[in-house]
């Protein structure tokens, strides 16, 4: 299987910039309790600024970080600790690419038979090939071809 997972700057800057404003709220709130004033120094930031990249980075590895991996068989997708998809390509009966806005292309698969995931049916899966950094012309093509031949196996 084919994998990938690049780093989104874009999600790592997040997570850091939350990480770091909450950081920086609770020093605050601490240090007015404690000694009745924020109190500022320079270790001090220093400190947020190394602590909110270790844990910025944590929280992006945790929630944001995109693998994706395929093959002829099928493929599966995780975004952080949460499994999004693992589905085999005889699963879907179409392949279709669909513009999210600023850029970002996807990947829509439609299956064959819609899942009831109790909030309703779901039709389709997408493939976020922007955010694993693929061209998605091509991954289409080729993820295409995979459900074509799983297709003809299918009958």
């Amino acid at each position: 299987m084919k994998t990938f997972a690049p780093l989104q700057i874009e999600q790592v800057g997040k997570s850091f910039v939350l990480v770091l404003l909450l950081l920086t709220v609770a020093w605050a709130a601490v240090s007015l309790l404690v000694l009745g004033d924020i109190y500022v120094a320079r270790p001090i930031l220093i400190a947020n600024l190394v602590l909110a990249a270790i844990l910025g980075w944590a929280y992006y590895r945790d929630r944001y970080h995109v693998l994706f991996a395929y093959g002829p068989e099928g493929f599966r997708l995780q975004q952080g600790r949460a499994l999004i998809g693992n589905h085999e390509w005889r699963e879907f009966a179409r392949v279709s690419l669909v513009h999210l806005g600023g850029g970002q292309l996807a990947l829509r698969l439609y299956l064959r038979e819609p899942v009831d995931e109790g909030r309703g049916k779901t039709e389709a899966v997408e493939i976020p090939a922007s955010a694993v950094g693929l061209d998605a012309f091509a991954l289409r093509d080729e993820i295409a071809a995979y459900v074509r031949a799983a297709d003809s196996g299918h009958d």
